[in-house]
C-alpha cells in the first residue's frame, strides 16, 4: 500500500486512528501541495462530518461526567479531536472551491461555531473567515454576502463563552468591515455584530465602536439625540443599553 492509500483507508473508515492520518495528510500537504486531489477532498469532507458528529457527542459526555474519574481521560480525547478537526478545517479551506460541495462545509463550520467552546477550533474558524471575508488571495472559495452574514452573526456566540481572545479576533473582522470607506450594502445586516461591540468589556476595543458609530451620526446635538432615540437597539436588547447610547451623546456635549 502507498501512503495515499493508508490515508484514504483511514478517512474512509473513521477510528481512534484517523487522527494520526490526517495529522499525516497536513503534514504531506504543506509540502506537496498536488497531494490533496478529489478523492482525498472527497473523503476529507466525508470523515470531516464523521468526526465533528462523535466531537459533539465527546462534548456531551465530557459535561455529563464532570464529577466522574474519568473526566481527565475524557478532556484529553476531546481536546485531541479538536486538534483533528483544526487539520480537517484547514485542510478544506486550502482545498475547497466553488466548483465542490463547499456548502457542506459551510454547514459544519456553522455547527461547530454554535456548540464547540474549544479555543483551537474557534481560533481556526475565525481566521478561515477572515481571509474568506477580506479576499487576501489565500483561499480560492469567494463566499457569497449572505454566507458571510451568515457566518458572522453565529460568531456573536463568543461574546458569552468568556474568551476575550476569541471575542476580540472577531471583534476585529466587524471592525474592519465597518471601518471601510465604501462599505458593501449588506453591512446594514451585520448592525447587531457592529452593536455588540459597544459593550466590549475592553475599553480599547469599546472606543474603537463609539468612534466609528460617532463619526456616521449628526453632530448636532438636537440630531443625535434624535438619531439615537430612533436608533435600533434590538442588538442590546438584553443589556441596559442606555450606557452606550448615554456615551454616543456625552461625545458631543464634551465637544
Amino acid at each position: 500500500k502507498t501512503i495515499k492509500d493508508y490515508i484514504l483507508n483511514g478517512l474512509q473508515h473513521v477510528s481512534h486512528s484517523v487522527h494520526c492520518q490526517v495529522g499525516m495528510l497536513y503534514v504531506i500537504d504543506s509540502h506537496l501541495n498536488f497531494f490533496v486531489d478529489n478523492t482525498v477532498l472527497l473523503n476529507l469532507v466525508k470523515a470531516t462530518h464523521k468526526i465533528v458528529s462523535d466531537y459533539a457527542t465527546l462534548s456531551i459526555s465530557r459535561q455529563a461526567s464532570r464529577n466522574n474519574t474519568r473526566r481527565r481521560e475524557e478532556i484529553e480525547r476531546y481536546l485531541n479531536v479538536g486538534l483533528t478537526i483544526v487539520d480537517c478545517i484547514r485542510l478544506l479551506a486550502k482545498h475547497m472551491n466553488n466548483n465542490n460541495d463547499y456548502r457542506s462545509f459551510i454547514h459544519t463550520l456553522l455547527y461547530l461555531i454554535e456548540k464547540s467552546s474549544d479555543e483551537n477550533v474557534l481560533k481556526a474558524i475565525i481566521n478561515i473567515a477572515s481571509k474568506w471575508i477580506f479576499n487576501d488571495g489565500t483561499y480560492s472559495l469567494k463566499l457569497s454576502p449572505k454566507e458571510i452574514i451568515n457566518l458572522l452573526l453565529k460568531m456573536k456566540r463568543l461574546e458569552r463563552l468568556g474568551n476575550l481572545e476569541l471575542y476580540k479576533a472577531y471583534l476585529d473582522i466587524i471592525l474592519k468591515l465597518f471601518s471601510q470607506q465604501n462599505g458593501p450594502e449588506w453591512l446594514v445586516k451585520l448592525q447587531k455584530c457592529f452593536m455588540i461591540g459597544l459593550r466590549c468589556n475592553d475599553k480599547v476595543y469599546r472606543d474603537k465602536f463609539i468612534a466609528i458609530f460617532h463619526g456616521s451620526m449628526k453632530k448636532s446635538l438636537p440630531i443625535r439625540m434624535q438619531c439615537l432615540l430612533s436608533q435600533d437597539w434590538d442588538g442590546l436588547s438584553d443589556s441596559f443599553w442606555l450606557t452606550q447610547a448615554l456615551d454616543l451623546l456625552l461625545t458631543i456635549i464634551q465637544q
